[in-house]
Parts: structure tokens; C-alpha cells; sequence
């Protein structure tokens, strides 16, 4: 059942004895992990706003997108869907996500001791009245896999004050997307835990692509023009040994 002390209970119904270690170095982990969960979202705000900067973003962006204010708001409702959230004791949580075909035994151990470890931190934090989302990362969500259902909570919540649609869908989306963003994609910047840092770093990227790409291409241009050449002595030469032939058999008759 729930515990909200600090002392941790050790795992149960599982097919191997285990000391309390492995719960404690993933509590360790989930404490430790930065950027928080609100300074993600703030980070979300920032780039969704700066993607209608210009006149081609302003085109394809969702009505409210450069509203900063009405943004923010989106967040500040995610983040107060999220804090809301009570996570189900891990007997609960088991069933209703059940083991997958491809999980395997040992992962499905790791699987419930995270959501053990995230379950035993959120009743840390109901117990100190701090909020989640000020004291956890990325792990807690992915950990509890709470977010559809807190995205459907705060997108109903939005929905019901009349925002944009269209923005409250492309907000949610795009955090649901940063949970799991490969290091290429704009989401990935969500959880850098040093923004400007990272920002700098996709720039430097980009402009090496494309100095490499323009190089590609001169290469290219090269490589045609040379292609060109041989080609055309290729034909010169096959006409002159044309030539030499029929020569050849005019001679001989």
C-alpha cells in the first residue's frame, strides 16, 4: 500500500528476494534528475512562442501560439493536472498495465520498481506539501506513464475555457513528444538541462550540415563536370576509331 515515509518498503510478489538497494538508487536517480519537471514546461513555452517568430512560423502556428500569456496558462494547467494527479497504489498500477509480450522478466522487475520508486516520491511530496512537478523530472513521467491521462484532464479543463484547440493540442503534444524526443528533434530541448547550452550546440549542428551539404554538392558539380569531359572524349574517341575502320574496309576492297 501507500507509504508516505521516508523509509521505503521492499518490493513485493516478485519472483526474486531483493533488499531495499535497488528501490533507493532509483528514488536516488528520480531526486537527482534536472531540469524539473515545471522548468521543462517553461522551456516548452519559450519554444512555442519563439516558433511564431516569423512570418512563414505565424502561417503554419495554431491560433494563440505567439500569446504568450494564453501559452503560459496552457502550462501553468498542465503542470496543476499533473500536481492534481494521484498516482494508484503499485498493485493497482500493475494491472492496469499489465506486463507487455515483449517485456521481459527482469525488465518488468525494473518496470515496477520505478513506479514503486515514483509512488513512495509522490507521497513523499503530498506528505511535505511540495509539489511534484517542482521536485521530479522526465523519469517520474515516464516512470508512471501518467501523462495521457493527465493531457486528457488539462485538455478538457483548456477546452472547457474556450482556448484554441488547435493550441491546447500542439502544447500537449509536443510535451507528450519531448518525453521520449530523439536528440535531432526541436522536443529534445525540453529537458537540456542547460537550454542555452543546447540551443548553441543544435546551431553549431546545423550550420556543420549545411557547409557540409553545400561541400556535397560542389563535389557533385564537380564530379558531373568531369563526368561530362570523359564522356565527350569517350565519343570523340569512338568516332575516330570509326573512321580508322571504315577506312579499313574501303582500303581493302
Amino acid at each position: 500500500g501507500t507509504c508516505p515515509s521516508l523509509a521505503l518498503p521492499p518490493p513485493r510478489n516478485t519472483p526474486m528476494q531483493h533488499s531495499e538497494e535497488p528501490i533507493d538508487a532509483v528514488v536516488a536517480a528520480l531526486q537527482a534528475e534536472k531540469p524539473v519537471i515545471s522548468d521543462a514546461v517553461k522551456t516548452l513555452i519559450s519554444l512555442v512562442v519563439a516558433s511564431h517568430a516569423t512570418a512563414a512560423d505565424r502561417a503554419a502556428a495554431p491560433k494563440g501560439a505567439g500569446d504568450l500569456a494564453m501559452v503560459t496558462s496552457c502550462g501553468r494547467a498542465l503542470l496543476k493536472a499533473i500536481n492534481s494527479h494521484v498516482l494508484p497504489p503499485p498493485p493497482q498500477w500493475a494491472l492496469e498495465h499489465p506486463q507487455a509480450e515483449q517485456e521481459t522478466a527482469l525488465e518488468r522487475i525494473e518496470t515496477m520498481t520505478t513506479y514503486r520508486a515514483c509512488h513512495a516520491l509522490a507521497a513523499r511530496c503530498a506528505k511535505a506539501g511540495a509539489k511534484p512537478t517542482r521536485m521530479l523530472g522526465r523519469g517520474f513521467l515516464r516512470g508512471t506513464r501518467c501523462l495521457e491521462t493527465v493531457s486528457d484532464s488539462c485538455r478538457a479543463q483548456l477546452l472547457e475555457q474556450r482556448f484554441p484547440p488547435p493550441l491546447v493540442d500542439t502544447f500537449l503534444d509536443r510535451f507528450g513528444r519531448s518525453l521520449d524526443a530523439g536528440s535531432e528533434e526541436e522536443e529534445a530541448l525540453v529537458w537540456a538541462a542547460d537550454l542555452p547550452r543546447a540551443i548553441d550546440e543544435r546551431r553549431r549542428e546545423r550550420q556543420r550540415e549545411v557547409e557540409e551539404r553545400r561541400e556535397r554538392m560542389d563535389a557533385g558539380e564537380g564530379e558531373a563536370v568531369a563526368l561530362r569531359e570523359a564522356l565527350a572524349a569517350m565519343r570523340t574517341g569512338d568516332g575516330a576509331a570509326e573512321e580508322s575502320r571504315i577506312e579499313d574496309v574501303t582500303e581493302e576492297g
